[in-house]
């Protein structure tokens, strides 16, 4: 009987310490934020969908990702911002070409539906090197790294991510819009905090970051 009792204080008192470990971290990425013109772009296209049950990401959360940290201690967010202000100063500035709405990651087999914009090399070098001066400040503060990014980054804003294993996405069309629209100036990159909740992810800005004009 005394086993059993201790056994549940020592359960007890791991579900403690779990609470206090994930109160002490926070669930970080780096993104681009989008502009009015973008977002009123994906509202019509959302709008011309006949796509059943789809569960699209709210507005708010569109982004493009530019590098994702995961969990990271709450005591060295101060640091971080810090450093990250030093770095995005050295970092030029530069536009995005809109290609088009598509179905990722297979037209036959998809899982997401993605606002896509063309392959960048700016872009592509941007995530590069954040995620090299990401992986220098986590090893000054001994904090392990295990980040890895492809060697080409699509620039893209996630729009719903299919979850219904038994409706045909393919068999539904995307009605696309004009491909062309203006380019999209990326002079700013956002510090968000993503809470996972049963309504969906939200995120927090914590903080801005200029990159370096002309």
């Amino acid at each position: 009987m005394q086993q059993f009792a201790f056994i549940i204080h020592l359960s007890r008192n791991l579900h403690l310490i779990n609470i206090q470990l994930m109160s002490d971290l926070k669930r970080l990425f780096l993104a681009i934020p989008i502009n009015d013109h973008f977002e009123e772009l994906i509202k019509l296209f959302i709008g011309q969908q006949e796509i059943p049950k789809l569960r699209w990401i709210p507005a708010e959360n569109w982004h493009i990702t530019v590098l994702f940290l995961g969990d990271f201690p709450v005591r060295h967010i101060p640091a971080l911002i810090s450093s990250l202000h030093d770095f995005f100063r050295t970092q030029q500035w530069f536009s995005l070409d809109f290609d088009r709405f598509i179905y990722k990651p297979k037209q036959t087999k998809p899982t997401m539906i993605w606002a896509k914009f063309h392959q960048n090399s700016y872009f592509n070098l941007l995530c590069q090197q954040t995620a090299d001066h990401i992986e220098k400040f986590y090893s000054e503060l001994s904090i392990p790294f295990s980040m890895s990014l492809h060697s080409e980054n699509t620039p893209h804003i996630t729009l719903c991510r299919l979850k219904n294993p038994h409706l045909p996405y393919p068999d539904f069309k995307l009605k696309d819009i004009n491909p062309l629209q203006p380019l999209l100036r990326c002079d700013i990159c956002t510090l968000y905090q993503s809470v996972l909740t049963a309504e969906g992810a939200k995120y927090t800005n914590l903080a801005d970051f200029k990159l370096m004009q002309n």
